[in-house]
């Protein structure tokens, strides 16, 4: 689900040179506005730096690597106040969460009030994470990108997921058995049923 780049795009001159924080917030602009504009590659693209580095700078503050979410401080952001959350920002709320990084810290660098980002949120989050392992949790998702043609998260999140799969969980070789799989099991098609609805019932339910 990943794209791909010519060699000259990949070697743009400026690709790897120290970020700009201009540069650094549209990465995070595009990041957590979701759709189709979101994946760390098309963002790169966009601004003429490596895939590399985009996916490098959006770990780092995942991880809040050297304190960089308790350092931050936007510079040419576009608030996100009052936007419905994205899949994008659950994730980076998720992986703040488990790290005891602070909630008006994340919601500085989402750019929303701290009060958006409730304890209710918090939880929704994480929820995908513990409807089931993560190899069926991505199975489920390759399925409904397949089957319906509208994938219910970002390619950034899904790669994540593989590539988390491959190194701490089944490796290599259940990701494999996954994409040679002929068909569909029952199971990871009730999962992509329930991952949908859920997700449709909760975007109506903000909606209300």
């Amino acid at each position: 689900m990943s794209g791909f780049f010519k060699d000259e795009d990949i070697k743009n001159k400026a690709a790897d040179e120290p970020w700009k924080k201009s540069e650094r917030d549209a990465v995070l602009d595009a990041y957590f506005a979701g759709g189709n504009g979101s994946h760390p590659d098309t963002i790169a693209r966009k601004i003429g730096r490596n895939p590399k580095a985009v996916r490098r700078l959006l770990e780092q503050f995942s991880y809040n690597e050297r304190d960089r979410v308790l350092c931050y401080e936007p510079f040419r952001r576009r608030s996100r106040k009052g936007h419905h959350l994205t899949q994008n920002e659950r994730v980076m709320m998720q992986a703040h969460q488990e790290r005891g990084v602070p909630v008006d810290q994340t919601a500085k660098l989402l750019c929303r009030d701290t009060a958006e980002l409730s304890s209710k949120e918090m939880d929704q989050a994480k929820h995908a994470r513990a409807v089931a392992p993560t190899i069926d949790l991505f199975w489920a998702h390759r399925y409904i990108y397949f089957a319906y043609k509208a994938p219910i998260i970002s390619d950034a999140t899904y790669d994540a997921m593989v590539e988390e799969e491959i190194e701490f969980g089944g490796g290599e070789r259940a990701w494999e058995a996954v994409r040679s799989y002929k068909g569909w099991p029952d199971y990871v098609k009730s999962l992509a049923h329930y991952l949908r609805d859920k997700m449709i019932f909760e975007r109506n339910k903000l909606n209300e």
